[in-house]
């Protein structure tokens, strides 16, 4: 994946061999779904952003808002939230099903 990266982002950018295979090695040590391990390094390829593990998680916050809009989202893998979020998902569940009651269409 690192080279595949190198290969089409490296022109005209400063990117380590080094930090790239780290960073990637580090998020798929994580289990970080490949696809979207790929997605996010192609936005930060697209934008000359450097690759680090913070600049990953705001390019995955960019490509997950595409895909799921809203501050309270479920886990990929269909675990259960928890806590806070839990409890910010059920309240805007129920204010959802009082504006559906409440519509007279």
């Amino acid at each position: 994946m690192t080279d595949a990266f190198l290969e089409r982002y490296a022109r005209g950018n400063s990117y380590k061999r080094r930090q790239v295979r780290s960073t990637i090695a580090d998020a798929l040590a994580n289990d970080t779904d490949s696809g979207e391990l790929w997605r996010a390094l192609e936005q930060l390829g697209e934008t000359s952003k450097p690759v680090t593990a913070n600049t990953l998680q705001f390019a995955f916050s960019k490509i997950r808002g595409a895909y799921q809009p809203g501050v309270v989202v479920d886990f990929p893998s269909g675990q259960q939230l928890t806590g806070t979020d839990a409890k910010v998902a059920g309240w805007a569940a129920v204010a959802a099903q009082l504006r559906q009651e409440g519509d007279p269409a």
